[in-house]
C-alpha cells in the first residue's frame, strides 16, 4: 500500500492506492517506495535499502513469485534535464533493474517522464513556442 509518511505533490490518491483500492478485486499486495521529487540517488536507495531489505528477501509476509509480480519504475523528470549525464542516470538505472531481476524479478514498466524542462511546471512563465 502507499505509505502514509511519504510526502506527494499533490494531495490525491496516489497512482498504486487507485490501482490497489480502486480497481483492484483480488488479493494484491502492492509496495509502494516511491517518493516524490526523488532523482536516481533515491530511486537507487528506494531499491537497495527499502525493497532489497524487505519484500526483495520474500519473507512469508511478502509472497511474491516472478510469476505474480509486476515491478513499475518511473524515471527521468528529475533526471533528464541539464546538468545531469544522461549516460550515468541510464547506467545507474540499469544496475538497479539488474539487481531486481538478480533477485527474481522478471516483468517490468519502466515508465519515462518528460525532462523537467519540458513539464508544465518546467515552463510556467516561460514564452510560449507557438504563436496564436
Amino acid at each position: 500500500m502507499a505509505r502514509p509518511d511519504i510526502r506527494r505533490t499533490v494531495q490525491t490518491k496516489l497512482g498504486v492506492g487507485y490501482m490497489t483500492r480502486g480497481l483492484n478485486t483480488s488479493s494484491l499486495i502492492a509496495f509502494d517506495y516511491a517518493i516524490s521529487g526523488n532523482n536516481v540517488t533515491g530511486y537507487t536507495n528506494q531499491i537497495q535499502r527499502g525493497f532489497m531489505p524487505a519484500a526483495g528477501r520474500k519473507p512469508a509476509s511478502s509472497p511474491w513469485t516472478a510469476d505474480n509480480s509486476l515491478f513499475i519504475s518511473w524515471i527521468g523528470i528529475n533526471d533528464i534535464h541539464a546538468g545531469y549525464d544522461a549516460t550515468t542516470t541510464i547506467n545507474a538505472i540499469t544496475r538497479q533493474q539488474q539487481s531486481l531481476y538478480d533477485v527474481g524479478a522478471r516483468n517490468f514498466v519502466l515508465i519515462n517522464m518528460p525532462p523537467w524542462d519540458r513539464s508544465p511546471m518546467g515552463t510556467y512563465g516561460s514564452q510560449p513556442s507557438i504563436s496564436h
